[in-house]
């Protein structure tokens, strides 16, 4: 077709419908047996999908399903006394649901926390039907047993995790602000569900 093809009312086209140029349509039903093949070029300006079988566009991908971004990490004790980091970097990826989050921080000064250590500022809340699992992948400079320790964290809300101390001797204990000195620091990966959209 080398000019302009108007169709107003249904078509049935029962061969090939050869198109070069630059082309406008309505809505367009393709039966089971057949397919649209654009070939090597792109369709462009396609709307986001809303029913399950619709197309989905990159957007969609982007902003809904895959995700990747930086976050920054938080650490503070019960009753939001934050510690104040000299360090504090984190990127997170999120497939669908499933929300990884990588982090380090370093700490310059505690004063002021009491009780257990939390860790916070996460990305997207947590759903608490199935538990977050927090690995520290490395720590330095912190008040524990020297050998057979393990740092991990809980899910104390929707929105931190209290870190605990697995020490082969004696268990789990919370990690407490007397555990983490003034120039603590730890690298970490959390994982976990969340139900935001």
């Amino acid at each position: 077709i080398g000019g302009t093809l108007d169709v107003t009312s249904d078509t049935t086209i029962g061969g090939t419908l050869d198109i070069t140029g630059a082309t406008t349509l309505g809505a367009i039903t393709v039966d089971a047996t057949s397919t649209l093949d654009a070939g090597a070029n792109k369709w462009t300006n396609i709307a986001d999908n809303t029913a399950a079988q619709d197309a989905v566009t990159q957007n969609y991908l982007e902003t809904s399903f895959y995700r990747v971004a930086a976050w920054t990490p938080i650490l503070e004790d019960v009753s939001n006394v934050a510690a104040t980091l000299s360090t504090a970097t984190g990127r997170y990826i999120r497939v669908g649901n499933l929300v990884t989050c990588f982090g380090k921080i370093v700490a310059s000064s505690i004063a002021g926390m009491n009780t257990a250590v939390y860790l916070t500022g996460l990305p997207f809340a947590m759903s608490l039907t199935y538990r977050a699992s927090l690995v520290a992948n490395s720590a330095g400079n912190l008040a524990l047993p020297a050998v057979g320790i393990n740092i991990t964290g809980k899910a104390d809300t929707t929105t931190r995790l209290i870190l605990v101390q697995w020490y082969q001797a004696n268990g789990p204990t919370f990690i407490s602000p007397a555990n983490w000195s003034s120039n603590g620091q730890m690298e970490f990966t959390i994982t976990y569900e969340t139900d935001d959209a």
